[in-house]
């Protein structure tokens, strides 16, 4: 098959990766891709924000099947182009992505289908949000309805901190269109994980699950980012058949078949951003692609053909999973463009995935001046075990 990935991440070279081990796979092609995917795959320079010619490069190109990494190009609607042209694709079209694109579309689709989540209210007009303020405890989390690159979400601890971040978010634009609305929703208490499942619109695959760190600094101190790090399966709770069969009966299979009801089958990999409170598992955020940093932990165990899966999207039931750790170096887009960026000796087998990175002659990798500014190196052991400095194993 000729496979064409979109996306320029850590989590596309993961995928790139994983693909090219499948004997379906004749020639794969990654746009833009980063260093990363050009050492194993061919890129070509296409921004994953420019659809039109993302189409157009599928359709003259005449891949047989497209895989889209991020969320904006289903934002975009590229997934409905590619599938009105006869192009297999694998991301969910720009309707069902809404799950993830809006956060209101998310939380009302969950209200309504009583899937559990934080009790919340949307918001179109800055005085009302902030007279809302009047009527609820803090904290509270206030979210940019839209697309923020992971870094929408504030928890705000006091009256002034939510009146300051909604003037953030809606008055000085701070996410842009983004914020044109906001979402105020109730502060929930637990251990956080991400669970995925494939789905075909219809069935839905076993779940499997990781635990990532998104705070900046150490001991879990502020500001949120895209995910500093990951590891799988979560150590950190119980992960076993009876949560995993909460999780599906409440949350799962109720918002693909709410979808599903709705017109809008959803086809893809589904990311449930959970909270395991006191009263069980509650929905944080719903994202319609691989996560990123989850997908660097995932895929590596993974032991069935992804390009089966992909081309089939059934209940899988012979996936084989083992422990992976990932480490993260995170460049903020303040003041570390340019930083260089240095592996940390991890010893054997370790696999290396690289997101918005530069390379310079003498093979060391920079930080990239790109839109989002921003620079990971995202190392983990495969296999059985995970070695920092022979001090940590299975």
């Amino acid at each position: 098959m000729k496979i064409l990935l979109i996306g320029n991440g850590a989590r596309e070279h993961c995928i790139a990766w994983k693909i090219l081990q499948s004997p379906l796979c004749s020639e794969l092609i990654v746009a833009p891709g980063n260093p990363g995917t050009e050492e194993i795959a061919e890129n070509v320079d296409i921004s994953i924000d420019d659809t039109n010619k993302l189409y157009e490069f599928a359709i003259s190109s005449k891949f047989d099947l497209v895989i889209i990494g991020p969320e904006a190009p289903i934002e975009a609607g590229l997934s409905n182009l590619l599938i009105d042209s006869g192009i297999k694709v694998f991301g969910p079209t720009k309707e069902a992505g809404m799950l993830e694109t809006s956060k209101s579309f998310a939380k009302t689709l969950m209200k309504k289908n009583n899937i559990p989540t934080a009790k919340f209210e949307v918001f179109t007009d800055i005085a009302d949000a902030k007279n809302y303020l009047d009527q609820i405890e803090f904290p509270v989390v206030i979210k940019a309805d839209g697309l923020a690159s992971g870094k929408g979400v504030v928890i705000c601890n006091d009256r002034q901190q939510s009146l300051n971040t909604i003037d953030m978010i809606m008055k000085d634009k701070k996410f842009g269109d983004a914020g044109k609305s906001i979402v105020i929703e109730e502060f929930l208490i637990g251990q956080e994980i991400s669970v995925f499942s494939f789905t075909d619109g219809e069935n839905f695959s076993s779940l499997v699950a990781a635990c990532d760190y998104k705070k900046l600094f150490d001991s879990n101190l502020a500001p949120n980012t895209g995910g500093m790090g990951a590891f799988s399966p979560p150590k950190s709770v119980n992960w076993d058949q009876d949560l995993q069969k909460i999780i599906s009966e409440s949350i799962i299979s109720p918002v693909i078949q709410a979808l599903n009801e709705e017109g809008n089958p959803y086809k893809g990999i589904l990311y449930a951003g959970l909270i395991l409170t006191k009263e069980g598992p509650k929905v944080l955020e719903f994202n319609c692609r691989f996560g990123d940093p989850e997908t660097q932990v995932l895929l590596p165990r993974l032991e069935t053909d992804l390009l089966e899966i992909i081309l089939s999207i059934i209940i899988i039931s012979s996936i084989q999973w083992c422990c992976i750790q990932i480490l993260a170096n995170y460049c903020t887009s303040y003041t570390l463009t340019g930083f260089l960026m240095n592996f940390i000796n991890l010893g054997s087998p370790v696999c290396s995935f690289i997101n918005n990175l530069q390379v310079t002659l003498n093979n060391q990798y920079i930080t990239s001046d790109n839109d989002k500014k921003e620079g990971f190196i995202f190392a983990f052991l495969s296999v059985l075990c995970a070695v920092i400095g022979g001090a940590l194993s299975r």
